[in-house]
């Protein structure tokens, strides 16, 4: 598992790397809104919001307003024995 806090500037944006085949991701949005983009589909999340996404696969955050967004990422990394 990975636990990671997120903050992205007026305007900004992060591409997500894809982790291991299986593996979930979970978004906690803190402070601000964030936009998330999975394969192509957008997903809008406030303050207080949780997404969860397949972390397998594409994805960036983006920042739409002008001011901070915060975020903690929780990775749920899929086990491969």
């Amino acid at each position: 598992m990975e636990i990671d806090g997120i903050e992205l500037g007026p305007r900004a944006q992060l591409i997500g790397v894809p982790h291991v085949a299986g593996t979930k991701e979970y978004l906690v949005c803190t402070e601000g809104s964030i936009r998330i983009r999975v394969e192509g589909k957008e997903y809008a999340v406030e303050a207080g919001d949780v997404l969860a996404f397949p972390g397998d696969i594409s994805h960036a955050y983006f920042n739409p307003a002008r001011t901070p967004a915060r975020a903690v990422s929780v990775v749920v990394l899929a086990r491969h024995l």
